[in-house]
């Protein structure tokens, strides 16, 4: 049997409390990770993200969340033929993996790269990832 997934919430890592469930290779049909979130308390977890996360972040101006979208971006986009390699396992072409792990990689350093309105595309409808200065609220 695999290792089970270890879950960060809360500011720490943990071990889930149970065996988790399998993740399959969708070609070989191989486990390739367990996962579960069985003892996670998510109620405590919401207050946390309330409590530490909501402050940490306003009180970031809006060029250090943009730059931090960026370092985001950067990170991922250096661990793509990782996730290409794991996206393949699900049965995925090689095409389809890049058309999703790179389109997804890209909304982040989307989001970042103007300090008014970007238009990024997270959902089936066009959102304001980046807000005006008059507005904190996404709008469609």
């Amino acid at each position: 049997m695999t290792a089970v997934l270890r879950s960060y919430v809360s500011g720490t890592w943990s071990d889930p409390a149970d065996d988790g469930k399998p993740v399959l290779d969708a070609v070989t049909g191989e486990e390739v990770a367990r996962v579960s979130s069985a003892g996670i308390d998510m109620g405590a977890a919401l207050e946390y993200g309330r409590a530490a996360g909501g402050p940490a972040l306003r009180e970031l101006t809006f060029h250090q969340r943009a730059a931090l979208l960026k370092s985001l971006g950067t990170a991922l986009r250096e661990h793509r033929q990782e996730l290409y390699a794991l996206s393949a396992r699900t049965g995925a072409t090689l095409g389809d993996s890049k058309f999703d792990i790179d389109g997804g990689i890209g909304v982040p350093p989307a989001c970042s790269s103007s300090p008014t309105r970007v238009r990024c595309w997270p959902t089936t409808a066009w959102t304001t990832c980046v807000s005006s200065p008059r507005s904190n609220q996404a709008r469609n």
